[in-house]
């Protein structure tokens, strides 16, 4: 399969360029393929969340739905070394984030840390994505969270807390072409090494 070929739907599947596959009914709900539908909206969210961080090096799997305990995607950060466990929470939202979607992240990830840290990531497409308050939160929380800002299956931007800075040693820079234009996922760093 080519690259061009990692969005099509086959035989209810949707494939992606790492060989995560995201099955059509898992979440649950009913996809009723009305576009304009929240549950439309969210399913293709998450779907091009999963996308732009499987291109930065996660292997992943989708889990969202009604009973997804507040974590859409999860998997583990493969392309560092060693591999960091990571879980994903996806909101769609016009007005931003808010803090008490940022806690709710929390709450989901650090019951599951008990024998190692976890990445907790706050995936947006509004072009609002944090509210102030959010951003706050975020820089002060004792555990290792990012924020990310996806846009049609593009990582745009991500961006550590202190916490999670201290314990990856990762560096994000934002690219660009010749022409300046943003490109698309961020370089990033870690211990000297581009990743992925």
């Amino acid at each position: 399969m080519t690259n061009d070929d990692n969005d099509k739907v086959d035989d209810g599947e949707i494939r992606f360029s790492n060989d995560n596959m995201l099955e059509k009914d898992e979440m649950g709900e009913k996809d009723d393929g009305n576009q304009s539908s929240a549950v439309h909206r969210g399913r293709q969210f998450e779907h091009d969340t999963l996308k732009a961080l499987s291109a930065i090096g996660m292997t992943l799997r989708h889990q969202g739905g009604k009973s997804d305990g507040g974590v859409d995607i999860k998997g583990a950060w493969s392309a560092l070394t060693p591999s960091v466990s990571v879980m994903v929470q996806c909101k769609n939202l016009k007005q931003g984030c808010q803090p008490e979607h940022l806690r709710g992240l929390v709450g989901a990830t650090v019951g599951l840390g008990w024998r190692e840290p976890i990445l907790g990531i706050l995936a947006s497409a509004s072009p609002k994505s944090f509210t102030a308050d959010t951003l706050a939160y975020f820089g002060g929380a004792p555990y290792p969270l990012a924020l990310a800002r996806v846009q049609q299956g593009q990582l745009e931007s991500l961006v550590l807390n202190p916490t999670a800075q201290d314990w990856l040693s990762l560096e994000i820079y934002p690219r660009f072409d010749p022409h300046g234009k943003p490109v698309f996922p961020p370089l990033l760093i870690c211990k000297g090494r581009r990743i992925p």
